[in-house]
């Protein structure tokens, strides 16, 4: 070899050094993976990124490499190592960006796209290079990319099958998109053939844009004009008339600011809310006709929400009612809206709303309470308020009505009648003293006169004087007794006192006390007592004026050694006391006013025991004012039986 040649390749030598340690360097210091693969599937070189994934996976070979990690392609379809893409250029060749997708045990996911290529050494050693090319962030780049896609593609379907009309517009106020709905309220698709047409404002080509009370609106009135000025607007209501047909539109929008505070989009809602409008005008009709007729009434209305206690509707007499209570005058602005307890002094609102828990508790229709108070003028003004709950579909209670009753002048009368009753009350009292206190007098002294004290000092027909003198002053005080006691009764000032008696044991002492009478004429009394309860709630003196004047009754219509039972029984709610004699009797046609006041029996079998025609109408009353009844069943000459029914328990009755 001559110097050159020798110069030459020792050149060429170093060169090639150079390249080689330039070759390791930048096949070290690449970011892809670079595997070289022999025939056995033995890794026989790789680069710094591969040695690293190899050590992690603490794989040798292929074989090692696939039972660490489940390998598939980007479909999901797994990749087994006999088609490993690398091990593949032995016997199908070289193969561009295969799809591989590595499964951690972690359940972390890496993409990678795979160069494979062959290689022959010097020595004619056949080797598979390959290079993974990692490209995880693309393909997650590409799925949020693809997912975001998708909503934007489900969101513009939304917006283009909801009946609510979208709309966004730029800055330049031209329409970058428009919902169906907003051609079916707007019918702009009709009147406007091209597209460059549709920009703000392009209503005012064929249709009259006004507000709600139909003052005409100019094109910068708009409220899309606000939205892209950076005003939000929400449920904003104007009119607009296309083709004959006026209608009602909804407005609501919002600005969207680019980075530095401007507005770069408006996106916008129509509704056609002409249904509901044309539906709040019928209400706000049907409101002011009820009104109307509220206002109309002479008395105070209101309607209060519940459980909030707001008014939710007034009357002008409800104004000058509470007007009244507060001293001042009251406009229904100051009311509506308000909480019963803010408009109302508090010891009403409290007894308001007490009233109407109770009523709500005990599951009432209405409950009713009287409000007196002094109006401006300071006169006494009284009114009844009437509450009644109003339900909805479901039976809660959403509303209470109140309604005021004037009832000054019956409160009035009321109290007058009271005043009057007391005042009555009181002339019983003086009468029945001034009318009792003589008549007791000279009974006394009647009774001084013929006891034996001083008896023997008159002769026989004195005496008989004294005795006729007795007889009829004991008649006086009892027909002024019973007048007194009826009257009184009638008049409602006779008292009932109950207490717990011993029905069986009183009742004999009375039938005693009555036996002096019975004996005169040889008339056996006799106590028939079938009754098992043995206390009763009675009146004692009202049970022992009954029982009196039915027995001396029968004293006086039964001839002599007749025969006077009284029976005592019972049911389940009443105590029945019977007095059965076999006296004359009445007669049929009599029975029904033998109870009236003042009629006697004006007949010859009675005659010579003619009375007042007071002692069976008091009894009468008496039983009624005992809450019980008195029957009579009579046949002449045979006897009667006079029953009566006294309830056990008066409470319960």
């Amino acid at each position: 070899m001559d110097n050159y040649s020798s110069r030459l390749q020792i050149i060429d030598d170093s060169v090639l050094d150079e390249q080689s340690t330039l070759v390791n360097f930048i096949f070290d210091n690449v970011s892809n993976m670079i595997f070289t693969v022999d025939q056995d599937k033995k890794f026989v070189k790789v680069n710094q990124p591969a040695k690293q994934f190899l050590q992690k996976c603490n794989a040798t070979n292929l074989d090692e490499l696939y039972d660490e990690l489940y390998i598939t392609d980007f479909k999901g379809e797994r990749v087994l190592v006999d088609k490993d893409p690398v091990y593949s250029v032995f016997q199908a060749g070289s193969s561009n960006n295969t799809e591989m997708c590595i499964h951690w045990k972690n359940g972390k996911k890496e993409y990678y796209y795979m160069d494979a290529m062959l290689f022959q050494d010097s020595e004619g050693r056949n080797f598979a290079i390959g290079i993974l090319k990692d490209v995880t962030d693309y393909i997650n780049l590409k799925e949020l990319n693809n997912k975001y896609q998708k909503k934007a593609d489900e969101l513009i379907n939304i917006i283009n099958t909801i009946s609510e009309g979208v709309a966004i517009v730029d800055s330049e106020r031209n329409y970058m998109l428009l919902n169906p709905a907003c051609d079916d309220i707007f019918r702009y698709k009709t009147h406007l053939t091209q597209k460059t047409d549709f920009k703000v404002g392009m209503t005012f080509d064929y249709a009259k844009v006004m507000d709600t009370d139909g003052t005409p609106m100019k094109p910068k009135e708009l409220p899309v004009f606000k939205v892209l000025e950076g005003e939000t607007l929400k449920n904003r209501i104007y009119r607009i008339q296309i083709d004959g047909v006026m209608k009602y539109i909804s407005f609501s929008g919002v600005p969207i600011f680019d980075s530095e505070g401007k507005v770069e989009y408006g996106v916008m809602t129509f509704s056609d809310v002409s249904e509901i409008q044309r539906h709040q005008q019928r209400v706000n009709q049907q409101k002011h006709f009820i009104q109307s007729i509220l206002d109309g009434l002479g008395t105070p209305v209101a309607t209060i929400s519940y459980p909030q206690y707001r008014y939710e509707l007034v009357n002008d007499q409800y104004c000058k009612f509470i007007g009244d209570l507060l001293g001042k005058e009251i406009q229904k602005e100051e009311l509506i809206g308000k909480s019963f307890e803010e408009a109302v002094p508090n010891h009403y609102a409290k007894a308001f709303m007490l009233d109407a828990d109770r009523m709500l508790i005990k599951d009432k229709d209405k409950v009713r309470q009287v409000l007196e108070y002094k109006d401006f003028n300071n006169e006494e003004r009284c009114y009844q308020i009437v509450q009644s709950p109003i339900t909805d579909e479901d039976g809660k209670v959403i509303y209470i009505t109140a309604v005021g009753i004037e009832v000054t002048e019956q409160v009035k009368a009321k109290k007058e009648t009271e005043a009057l009753a007391k005042m009555k009350e009181e002339y019983f009292t003086v009468i029945s003293h001034e009318l009792r206190s003589p008549i007791a007098v000279v009974h006394s002294a009647i009774q001084m006169l013929i006891s034996d004290a001083y008896g023997s000092e008159f002769n026989g027909s004195t005496q008989k004087m004294l005795s006729r003198i007795e007889k009829n002053t004991d008649r006086l005080l009892v027909l002024v007794n019973n007048f007194l006691d009826i009257t009184k009764a009638e008049a409602g000032f006779m008292n009932i006192n109950y207490s717990p008696v011993q029905v069986g044991g009183f009742t004999e002492v009375l039938l005693e006390s009555l036996q002096p009478s019975a004996l005169k004429k040889s008339i056996k009394l006799e106590l028939v007592n079938e009754c098992k309860t043995e206390i009763v709630k009675l009146d004692c003196e009202k049970y022992e004026r009954v029982l009196v004047n039915l027995v001396s009754n029968a004293i006086k219509f039964t001839g002599n050694n007749g025969l006077i039972q009284l029976i005592l029984a019972e049911d389940n709610r009443n105590l029945i006391i019977k007095v059965k004699d076999n006296g004359i009797g009445i007669p049929a046609e009599k029975i029904n006013k033998i109870f009236d006041r003042f009629y006697v029996v004006d007949d010859y079998l009675s005659r010579g025991n003619i009375g007042t025609g007071i002692g069976l109408s008091l009894v009468k009353k008496l039983v009624e004012i005992l809450k019980g009844q008195i029957n009579v069943v009579s046949q002449v000459g045979v006897g009667s039986e006079f029953i009566l029914q006294l309830p056990k328990d008066p409470d319960l009755n």
